[in-house]
């Protein structure tokens, strides 16, 4: 996979964005060469490769999942107020609010552009709009949900695919097009992706209020701050008993609190119901799935090694 990681990224730095106004384009270079797993483009690129493809006829659709997902990342960070992305001020502290919100917005128009480079534009275009108006709703979703005080295990998993887990299927199944796979090997590797993409972001959740600070990237126990509906909050509330239900909802409806000691209630809470390895369990649950997807592919002897690989390491990953 580092391999077509070192391919986007050489791709990625054939673009130049230097281009007058300054103020409208200087977040691309801020937010796209500040690191990032790569995660979406690179899973474009394997697929295409898996079914035999043409890499050069991927790497624009791989720049436009890439900035599609830049786009979402500059737009959140507005909405949910954040500070930091990959351990660098967000790109609305650094350069204001509305530039953010119309960089990012060009960000967007960028990638139907790369995207109308690739081969089988109709069907891309088709699931890459599908996919946006998703990802929007899901968004919309998770702010709904801080409003909310009761969300169901069914909505929240909802939500994380429509605003997660739907992007890298959308990812994979787009390498599987531009590689002009047959329809059920599309659906097969998407689905693999929707269930992986699921499973990432229970991880996510996890990984906010247990990760490694230096690691992470971003502020240990933010979603907890800001009452985020995560996975592991809304099974703490299933499994709670009374006093602990009420604790829980005195730490959510604290307007004034010092962080870290929110922070610390809650984890104590989580622990005591066991919700970490409740999580994690989750978490396995849907990897399962997705390797379920992959054996569809590999009947028809195609080596999903890598894929599987893959799977594993952001599974087990620390950050």
């Amino acid at each position: 996979m580092g391999e077509y990681t070192k391919l986007f990224n050489a791709y990625l730095a054939s673009k130049d964005y230097s281009k007058p106004p300054v103020s409208l384009y200087e977040p691309f270079p801020y937010i796209l060469k500040n690191g990032g797993k790569r995660i979406r483009p690179t899973l474009l690129l394997a697929a295409n490769q898996l079914f035999n493809g043409n890499l050069n006829d991927a790497l624009p659709a791989a720049m436009a999942i890439e900035l599609f997902h830049n786009f979402t990342l500059i737009h959140d960070d507005i909405m949910d107020e954040a500070d930091l992305r990959r351990n660098e001020p967000t790109v609305h502290r650094q350069f204001g609010t509305n530039n953010a919100i119309l960089s990012g917005d060009v960000m967007m128009v960028y990638a139907y552009k790369e995207l109308a480079q690739s081969p089988n534009f109709k069907q891309s275009f088709t699931l890459f709009s599908d996919t946006a108006i998703a990802v929007c709703e899901g968004q919309q979703m998770d702010m709904d949900f801080e409003q909310q005080e009761n969300v169901s295990i069914n909505n929240y998993l909802k939500m994380i695919e429509n605003k997660t887990a739907i992007l890298v299927s959308c990812a994979l199944q787009l390498g599987a097009i531009t590689a002009n796979a047959p329809q059920h090997l599309q659906e097969a590797i998407a689905s693999f992706g929707l269930n992986l993409g699921i499973s990432f972001q229970i991880m996510d959740d996890i990984l906010d209020v247990y990760a490694d600070k230096t690691k992470f990237g971003k502020k240990v126990g933010g979603d907890i701050i800001q009452n985020k509906k995560t996975y592991l909050l809304l099974r703490a509330f299933e499994l709670s008993n009374v006093e602990q239900k009420n604790e829980l909802n005195s730490w959510l409806n604290a307007t004034q609190f010092k962080e870290s000691d929110k922070v610390n209630a809650v984890k104590d809470l989580y622990e005591q119901n066991n919700v970490l390895e409740d999580a994690k369990q989750k978490a396995e649950y849907y990897y399962q799935k997705s390797l379920e997807h992959l054996s569809i592919i590999e009947q028809e002897d195609y080596n999903t090694e890598l894929f599987r690989k893959f799977a594993a390491k952001l599974l087990h990953r620390q950050s």
